[in-house]
């Protein structure tokens, strides 16, 4: 319970500095990150196999990330997006846009 108060408050005091700094106020959406990751993959014709492989992480933890149950760390990020053939940037540049598109259809 007290580890839930003290989220959410992080998370507003997030939100709060954020917005006076003029930046957007977007929440992070795993299900969503791990959404663009699973359509760049299968667009590559490549199995969760092949990328966890290329990537150097476990097939399971692949499918936790695609699947929105895991946050995946920047470094993870990093490996799959390499195992992608595009950069960090474009694919955080991906998951800031639908996430941005969704926000605007609530």
């Amino acid at each position: 319970m007290q580890n839930d108060i003290r989220e959410n408050y992080r998370g507003y005091c997030e939100g709060a500095c954020l917005s006076m700094m003029g930046v957007k106020n977007m929440t992070h959406n795993s299900k969503i990150a791990g959404q663009i990751i699973g359509k760049l993959r299968t667009e590559r014709n490549r199995t969760q196999e092949t990328l966890s492989g290329l990537a150097g992480i476990a097939r399971s933890h692949l499918a936790m990330i695609e699947n929105g149950t895991k946050n995946a760390t920047v470094e993870t990020l990093w490996r799959i997006a390499l195992a992608l053939d595009i950069r960090l940037s474009e694919l955080f540049g991906l998951i800031e846009k639908e996430t941005e598109h969704r926000h605007s259809l609530d």
